[in-house]
């Protein structure tokens, strides 16, 4: 009933009251659905919300200084100076009419969807608070009624009128004659509804309002907010779901790839059968009898040569393989992620709620840079965060820079920026190092770290983040170390 004509009428009734003779000092708007008048009487001033943001038409009279932050101190309604003549409400009809000085009236269109605030000078439509509402420029201040209908007009309207009849529905025409003579209401916690109460008015209209405001505006902001951070969150958990598939499959491939490590084995076993220049070899394997592999060879390469050909693509595969698992163990990290934030966000219950949680998706974040910067010898050396940062890292070097990777296991890129110059063997030795000490070889006592210039190193189309192919390399075994300082 917050929305209902008696209501409103009375709550017209009290701001008639409390604001007469006070002089406007702004009309602001916060947000799209929410108008707030500024009143000021000598050192008093009240506020007079006015919310279209729920299914309700939603009021309040705030009587503490409520100032917006600066950004809402924009003037909407050239109404700002005038004194308050008089708050009406239209007979039979929810509108409040606020009368100022000089012949100028705001309309305050009290309805739940189509609500609205209206200036008029004269009969002059001036400005429109929602001006979507395109109707409301051609609104005629001639349609409203303001006298005050009596109890037996207010019966009549009862047993006549569309939307007073349903108030028959509610309670018989008797209860409506006694409550008439009072009009007085109450607000019910359990179902936030204004009903009507036989009796004296204990509590006023404006209080109920009040109550009203603080009840219904906050929980539906918190469905609001809710409902969106839902609408993410499931919207990235789509996405991954996806991701997921395709890097489930990529991974199947991967493990059911050529074994070039076998290969390579059976070549150096068999190798007194084989000669140069053959292009392919028929081999049985020792571990599966019965099972013959059919290698490619190089026929410019000597066994021992093709071997290692195979051994450099079996490390590859190798690391593309650790590249792809370690990318879908992060991908299942998310997922897991964000079921963990869909329930903590179910059982949130009311909007401050939201300020102990962070629901920031991952997606959504902001990343610093993807790699970490040292400095050494007046080198610069960037060494990748994570897969992402590794493709990056990659993506961006010059290829004159010299590219570092453990040898054999899962770590970061490292990239030692040389802008063409030499590089000394201590800075070498450092890098790798670090190298190793950024991988999963970082608690061995030694670790091979590979090391070429980063034109020799290539991602292959459609590989895992953080797979790459190195065409030529050195190697150095050095002991893992952690850099002193970064940037």
């Amino acid at each position: 009933m917050i929305n209902h004509y008696f209501f409103l009428a009375a709550v017209a009734d009290e701001l008639h009251q409390s604001l007469m003779g006070s002089t406007v000092e702004s009309i602001l708007s916060p947000a799209m659905g929410e108008l707030r008048l500024r009143f000021r009487q000598d050192k008093d001033v009240k506020e007079l919300r006015l919310n279209w943001e729920t299914n309700q038409f939603l009021f309040r009279l705030e009587t503490e200084d409520t100032r917006l932050p600066k950004q809402y101190e924009k003037q909407l309604f050239d109404a700002w100076g005038q004194r308050v003549t008089g708050i009406y409400q239209a007979a039979f009809d929810r509108y409040w009419v606020i009368l100022l000085e000089n012949d100028t009236k705001i309309i305050i269109k009290c309805f739940p969807l189509h609500g609205n605030a209206i200036l008029l000078k004269g009969e002059e439509v001036l400005s429109v608070f929602r001006r979507s509402r395109q109707k409301d420029f051609d609104f005629q201040i001639s349609q409203l009624h303001l006298h005050q209908p009596d109890a037996a007009a207010c019966l009549g309207a009862m047993g006549n009128h569309p939307a007073f009849a349903k108030l028959l529905q509610t309670h018989p025409l008797s209860f409506w004659e006694n409550w008439l003579k009072h009009r007085s209401f109450l607000w019910e916690d359990t179902s936030w509804k204004v009903m009507p109460a036989l009796g004296e008015r204990q509590t006023s209209a404006l209080e109920i309002s009040e109550k009203a405001f603080r009840a219904i505006l906050p929980a539906f902001l918190f469905r609001q907010k809710r409902d969106a951070a839902l609408r993410q969150i499931e919207q990235q958990e789509r996405q991954l779901l996806s991701k997921i598939e395709i890097a489930e499959t990529s991974l199947l491939q991967l493990l059911d790839a050529v074994d070039y490590q076998t290969q390579g084995q059976l070549l150096l076993s068999h190798m007194h059968l084989l000669h140069t220049g053959a292009k392919e070899a028929n081999l049985e394997r020792w571990d599966q009898p019965d099972t013959v592999v059919r290698i490619k060879l190089d026929p410019a390469l000597t066994v021992v040569e093709n071997a290692n050909r195979l051994f450099q693509k079996a490390k590859n595969q190798h690391i593309a393989r650790e590249k792809q698992e370690e990318y879908l163990s992060h991908l299942l990290e998310q997922k897991e992620h964000l079921e963990a934030q869909k329930h903590v966000l179910l059982g949130l219950e009311r909007l401050r709620d939201f300020k102990k949680v962070d629901f920031t998706i991952a997606k959504g974040q902001k990343i610093g840079q993807p790699w970490r910067v040292f400095r050494l010898h007046g080198f610069e050396i960037w060494i990748g965060k994570s897969a992402m940062g590794n493709d990056e890292l990659l993506r961006r070097g010059h290829k004159d820079d010299i590219w570092l990777h453990a040898r054999d296991v899962s770590g970061s890129h490292v990239l030692i920026r040389n802008a063409g110059r030499k590089i000394p063997q201590p800075l070498l030795e450092s890098a790798a190092s670090w190298a190793a000490f950024y991988s999963k070889g970082k608690n061995e006592q030694w670790c091979p770290v590979s090391y070429t210039e980063r034109k020799y190193v290539r991602k292959p189309k459609g590989a895992a983040p953080g797979a790459a192919v190195v065409d030529r390399e050195n190697v150095l075994i050095v002991p893992p170390m952690a850099p002193s300082s970064s940037e």
